[in-house]
């Protein structure tokens, strides 16, 4: 009799990240609409008679709703990202372990991600090259930026690799203070986009895989 295999992991992917794009509108509409409210309160509460004083408070209004909370919210969202691409190519990496019997060691001298997929290759699974690749190593360091130097380019260990990798995201730039900025909207594009990377990488490998176990059982 053959055995029934079931593609369990592409639906996690799937709802992962489906899930995570939800997340990630719900909040920014959430912190516009904060961002509003306050704005409202500070126009009804400025002082009469003292410009200087509402010009410090629609000072400090810009600093954390335009700025600081939008700002946080996304470097987080980046920063998760990254790790959910991470662990997802771990899942895989783990079933082709339990399939194959040869572990994966990381040499830590790489990316995580690149030696996963080196692994993966070396393991001789039906890879392909795909851009993602690039992209991901671009975001890789900025997510690196924003972990370590806490976003501003000319902190991080090499700045000028962070800019490039920032000049190449839609949505990413540089402010005049070198913090890095995301657009509001900037994030959709990239997590989808993993999403259907991860779900290439990981159906054909599934199909070899079962192809491989039903050939050992034949």
């Amino acid at each position: 009799m053959a055995w029934v295999w079931i593609d369990f992991l592409s639906d996690d992917i799937d709802a992962e990240f489906n899930l995570t794009v939800n997340y990630v509108l719900t909040i920014e509409d959430q912190i516009a609409s904060v961002s509003t409210r306050e704005a409202e309160r500070v126009q009804r509460t400025l002082p009469d008679g003292d410009p200087d004083e509402a010009a410090y408070q629609w000072h400090l209004y810009q600093q954390f709703h335009e700025h600081l909370m939008p700002r946080t919210f996304r470097y987080s969202c980046l920063v998760s990202l990254v790790t959910a691409i991470d662990a997802t190519l771990g899942a895989i990496v783990r079933e082709v372990e339990r399939h194959i019997g040869r572990a994966f060691k990381p040499a830590r001298r790489a990316r995580l991600f690149r030696e996963q997929w080196c692994y993966l290759f070396e393991v001789g699974m039906p890879m392909r090259a795909d851009p993602f690749v690039a992209r991901l190593d671009d975001v890789t360091t900025v997510r690196n930026c924003i972990v370590h130097a806490a976003g501003t380019v000319k902190h991080d260990r090499d700045p000028d690799r962070v800019a490039a990798a920032v000049s190449r995201l839609v949505g990413f730039g540089i402010s005049k203070e070198t913090l890095i900025e995301v657009q509001k909207g900037a994030l959709i594009p990239l997590i989808d986009e993993a999403r259907l990377w991860l779900l290439s990488v990981w159906r054909p490998i599934f199909a070899h895989l079962e192809e491989r176990g039903q050939a050992m059982r034949a």
